[in-house]
């Protein structure tokens, strides 16, 4: 873009949130570029705005200031897109980010209202859809994974010469982040601890930056109702490849704990229910602390999770060891009826305090309307795991459930193999498994020649690559039923 003689405009178009500082900052590295977070027009009254910047740029007083003081930056108060005259002129571009990501940041910066956040999104995806011009469209997720095709694919529609160091920033932040008094003025209130850290800090732009965990399973749901399906269609041409590949499958299999389920939600509930239960019943002479109770019961279950439970026993059997190994290393005595009540006790809360993931019940109806087997391959001993699908409700919907326990093997050292022997396919290419472990599920179902999908909350949807990576199982509905 020229910044003398003959200025071009051009617009970026996101929700809050979405990665448009990211791209700013990357479009700061052009020589021939002056970012801006908001373009001003030469009216005060927003709702009466013009476009005569993107005829005459020069003639605006953000534009000559920046020009004057040498700031890479200008402010802008434009919230809808410039009219057809003038739409080939400003080039927009929409940035384009999962909605489930855009709003876990919203929370955790205190804006937690989803009806505002979902009328944010709808406005921006009916904007792209209006009959003005093709939009051109850049996926925040795409943009991180791989920045060079991407960056590239900016500089051609905007008319920029490409160069190596836009990926990796050369300017210090503060050079063009709210320089300009104009834009000061407007930010009128204290940003909210953390503001724009990630983006200022950097040196690079970084491939995930995890997800600050601050969404509900109601909230993603709501969401992804409503968000979902209008996301994907930003990845065309990778959802028609995953939604033929996920057809072709005669066999889907999950992992259970925090694959299907809250595991560690339920599980913590339970080991605090039966710590302060042992804490209740010690002499007065006894000093021991919840805090060491957990600290020596994580270095048991890390020894003593290594077999993968391939040795036969039942749940309780397993849960008596574990809290018997516990105590004994804290040199705490206990009676068999201690013990009993507390492996019972155990049991209880556990039961009481499983939920199932989002989507969980709606994804595995879709797959038995398609005629699909449904198998879960898990650690774990098989009496425990039984009862746990049943209190989930999802025993109606199981064709197998193969256990470390029930098959000897532990996920690395051949379960997938075996229950492939098992079903009597042809070979892993009839199976899709779906993990929460990229080592325990993905690797080895891979080796297996299953095509697998990890299933990872925290971390961005990412669909070009030989293992799918979702962070919702409506998304894999979606993508199934291919109404998108």
């Amino acid at each position: 873009m020229q910044t003398t003689v003959s200025p071009q405009i051009r617009f970026l178009i996101g929700c809050p949130y979405s990665g448009s500082t990211l791209l700013l900052r990357i479009l700061a590295e052009a020589p021939e570029c002056i970012v801006a977070s908001r373009v001003v027009s030469t009216r005060n009254d927003a709702d009466n705005t013009n476009f005569c910047i993107i005829a005459k740029p020069e003639t605006v007083i953000a534009y000559q200031q920046s020009i004057e003081n040498d700031m890479p930056r200008s402010n802008s108060a434009f919230s809808v897109l410039p009219p057809p005259i003038n739409y080939t002129a400003a080039k927009p571009i929409f940035l384009i980010r999962d909605p489930i990501r855009i709003f876990d940041s919203w929370k955790h910066h205190g804006s937690a209202n989803i009806q505002s956040f979902v009328d944010c999104c709808e406005s921006l995806f009916s904007s792209m859809n209006k009959d003005i011009a093709p939009p051109h469209v850049i996926v925040y997720e795409k943009l991180v994974q791989n920045p060079v095709a991407e960056i590239s694919q900016v500089c051609e529609y905007w008319g920029i010469e490409y160069n190596a160091s836009m990926p990796a920033f050369q300017k210090d932040f503060s050079e063009f982040a709210f320089s300009i008094e104009q834009e000061k003025s407007l930010r009128h209130y204290d940003p909210p601890v953390g503001y724009l850290d990630t983006v200022s800090s950097g040196s690079h732009v970084k491939s995930d930056i995890h997800a600050h965990g601050t969404l509900s399973s109601q909230e993603v749901h709501s969401i992804e109702q409503r968000l979902g399906r209008i996301y994907l269609r930003c990845w065309p041409s990778e959802v028609r490849g995953i939604h033929a590949r996920l057809l072709r499958a005669k066999w889907f299999a999950f992992d259970l704990d925090d694959t299907l389920h809250e595991f560690r939600c339920a599980s913590t509930a339970a080991i605090d229910t039966i710590f302060s239960s042992i804490l209740s019943g010690l002499p007065k002479e006894t000093q021991i602390s919840i805090n060491e109770l957990k600290s020596s019961y994580a270095k048991v279950l890390a020894a003593k999770t290594s077999s993968a439970f391939i040795d036969g026993k039942t749940s309780h059997e397993y849960r008596e060891d574990r809290i018997r190994a516990t105590l004994t290393s804290l040199l705490v005595k206990f009676t068999p009826e201690q013990m009993a009540k507390w492996v019972s006790l155990y049991e209880t809360s556990l039961m009481q305090n499983l939920q199932l993931k989002c989507g969980v019940i709606d994804l595995f109806t879709a797959l038995k309307s398609l005629g699909k087997k449904i198998a879960i391959i898990t650690e774990g001993p098989q009496d425990s795991q039984e009862r746990t699908i049943a209190q989930l409700g999802l025993t109606p919907f199981l064709d197998l459930l193969a256990t470390t326990n029930r098959f000897g093997v532990s996920k690395n050292d051949g379960l997938f193999e075996r229950v492939i022997e098992t079903t009597g396919v042809s070979g892993g290419g009839e199976f899709v498994m779906v993990g929460d472990s990229f080592e325990r599920d993905i690797v080895s179902a891979r080796d297996a020649g299953m095509y697998c999908v990890h299933y990872s909350e925290n971390e961005n949807f990412s669909a070009g690559g030989e293992v799918l990576r979702i962070n919702s199982l409506k998304k894999l509905e979606f993508m199934l039923d291919g109404n998108h």
